[in-house]
Parts: C-alpha cells; sequence; structure tokens
C-alpha cells in the first residue's frame, strides 16, 4: 500500500543452467504472482511498470493477474502453494471490504465474480 511504484525487473537473459528468464519466466512464478496481486489489490493507486532493457519501460495491464492465478503459478517447493493460501485469502477480503466501505458496488462485485479464478490452484 505504500509503494509509489511497482517495478518488475526483467531482462531477458540467461541462466547458468541455459534457459532463458525474462517477463514471461517472472509471470509464471506464483510468488511473483503473488507479489503482482498484492499490487493490484492494494489499496493505493500506484503504477505497475515493466523494465525489460534500460531503455524501455513499459505500463503493466490493469487487469493481467485475473488470467494468471497465484496458485496455478510454478513453485520450487510445492509446500509454498499452501503457504500462499491465507494470504491471497487476506488481500482479496481486504480489498472487498474497502470497496464495500467505499459504496463502490461495482467495482465489488466485479472482484467478488472474479475469485473463483483468483483462488485457482489453491484451496481457498
Amino acid at each position: 500500500d505504500s509503494c509509489a511504484v511497482f517495478l518488475v525487473l526483467a531482462p531477458s537473459v540467461r541462466h547458468e543452467a541455459g534457459h532463458l528468464l525474462d517477463y514471461r519466466t517472472w509471470r509464471g512464478r506464483g510468488w511473483c504472482r503473488l507479489e503482482r496481486l498484492a499490487r493490484r489489490l492494494s489499496l493505493g493507486g500506484t503504477a505497475a511498470l515493466l523494465v525489460k532493457r534500460a531503455d524501455t519501460v513499459f505500463e503493466l495491464g490493469a487487469h493481467d493477474y485475473l488470467m494468471e492465478p497465484v496458485g496455478a503459478g510454478a513453485f520450487g517447493m510445492e509446500s509454498d502453494r499452501a503457504e500462499l493460501e491465507p494470504i491471497v485469502r487476506r488481500l482479496v477480503t481486504r480489498k472487498l471490504q474497502a470497496l464495500l466501505h467505499a459504496d463502490l458496488l461495482e467495482d465489488y462485485r466485479h472482484l467478488l465474480a472474479w475469485c473463483s479464478l483468483l483462488a485457482q490452484g489453491t484451496q481457498l
């Protein structure tokens, strides 16, 4: 909530094992998806920016997190998936409460409708 900008630093680089790491692989990792979800469900309205090269910055889409649920991401340890479930629950619940309190009923209903997708791959 207190950050001014959310930056994703994801240049295209080769891992020492030979495979490519880039924005696509960043988007695929479960913990990175959780960071992005936390940013999107924060109560502040900060920009989400992607840096792929030193001379190029992109603004990330406002709804990109909806198509890539946290629980469907890749985890180095499968047990991590269970650890994120209460975090996702708290993020969604807090945002829903804030929208309801602000009388933003249309936004509240939209997020409520997306809850099953956001919970994909978890036990929520």
